[in-house]
């Protein structure tokens, strides 16, 4: 996470976790918080307890939880709010506690090309949004809408991949993967509401809001990780010699009570 190179001197006005703040302080940008160090007063406060910032006329105003608030007076608050924009609004870490998805067994052998294919648009949404250079650009790399549409062209590729000119199999395959993906076709509309929250935020509560998306994309990466398992064993299953994918799976849901 990206840190201020200097500590920033200002005048200061808020109330903080309790503490009356009111004069001259310095403020220190930590990996995980936001110091403030005014005379005998020293207070922290957690990234993850700040909502936003917004700029007045003259001050920058930084709103925490609970309803502290921090007003900054500086000649160059514009300054400022970029390098907290820098500090503030990194993305979450979303590979390297899955599983399947830098595992040799799970990627290996001839399912291998496959398996990367399956990961590839949230691995290249991730690349570029790691290469914006703005909060707003790492959203919008990894547009959930975008992304649910990529995905679900893979699933199709799969199932034309396999049956060329078979539509009836090709439709039960299409059916089947579908099923196994729901989980993370779900994740994505959690991620497509939180974008809406982010994107209709005010400034006060904008890194609140960044927050909740950056854990729905958190869960989003965590779901395909636990749905590849399935889609890969659906893939695998060679039926060329069982009765057609499309009559069994066509019959298995028709002898549902009400269908």
């Amino acid at each position: 996470m990206a840190e201020l190179s200097a500590p920033l001197r200002a005048t200061v006005h808020g109330f903080v976790r309790g503490h009356d703040i009111d004069g001259d302080a310095v403020i220190t940008f930590e990996r995980e918080s936001l110091l403030l160090q005014s005379g005998r007063v020293r207070v922290a406060l957690l990234l993850r307890s700040l909502d936003g910032w917004t700029v007045g006329e003259d001050a920058l105003h930084i709103h925490a939880d609970g309803g502290d608030f921090v007003s900054v007076v500086t000649t160059n608050a514009e300054a400022v709010v970029r390098q907290l924009d820098d500090w503030a609004f990194q993305l979450p870490e979303l590979t390297r506690s899955l599983r399947v998805f830098g595992s040799r067994r799970a990627a290996g052998g001839e399912r291998r090309a496959e398996h990367d294919a399956f990961f590839a648009p949230l691995l290249a949404a991730r690349g570029e949004a790691a290469r914006a250079s703005t909060a707003e650009g790492r959203r919008s790399a990894l547009d959930a809408r975008k992304l649910r549409n990529d995905i679900r062209l893979r699933l199709r590729a799969y199932a034309a991949e396999r049956f060329p000119t078979d539509a009836p199999e090709r439709r039960a395959l299409e059916a089947e993967l579908d099923e196994c993906a729901s989980p993370l076709i779900s994740r994505l509309a959690d991620l497509a509401a939180a974008e809406e929250r982010l994107s209709s935020s005010t400034d006060a509560q904008r890194l609140l809001h960044w927050r909740e998306w950056a854990r729905a994309l958190a869960a989003l990466f965590e779901s395909a990780d636990r749905c590849w398992p399935e889609i890969g064993a659906t893939l695998s299953d060679d039926r060329r010699e069982s009765p057609s994918r499309w009559r069994r799976f066509g019959r298995g849901r028709r002898t549902r009570p009400g269908l």
